[in-house]
């Protein structure tokens, strides 16, 4: 079985205000460690905004935030999402959350049939 990368992270649903999420913000409370993080503002506002370093990457958007480990190898990377989501979720408390989600994404090419057997959900009735 393989990690795939895009499907590792850590989402928080609800109604955030993307105009809190400043680099100033930002900056101290996700990534202390690091004074130096990358920004990536996209041209359309329905697009996140993203924030990044070598470790962590926070996608910042109206709907949901999204923390991303950007090395599935490190442990130190993925305990920082969590690090993150939580230092966000202390921080902004009034922020109407409607859902967490803590994602795994894994690929496997020949997989056995007790595996497959896992996914048949009883009450599909396919």
């Amino acid at each position: 079985m393989q990690k795939k990368p895009e499907g590792w992270n850590i989402v928080l649903a609800g109604f955030w205000n993307r105009m809190i999420f400043t680099p100033e913000w930002v900056g101290p409370r996700l990534f202390a460690d690091n004074p130096e993080i990358e920004t990536v503002v996209a041209l359309l506002p329905v697009l996140p905004i993203i924030y990044r370093d070598g470790e962590a990457a926070a996608e910042i958007s109206s709907s949901r935030l999204v923390f991303r480990p950007r090395n599935l190898e490190s442990d130190a990377a993925l305990r920082r999402t969590g690090t993150m989501a939580k230092t966000v979720l202390e921080a902004l408390p009034e922020t109407p959350v409607q859902g967490i989600g803590v994602n795994f994404s894994f690929i496997e090419e020949t997989p056995a049939g007790g595996l497959l057997e896992l996914f048949n959900f009883h009450d599909n009735q396919r």
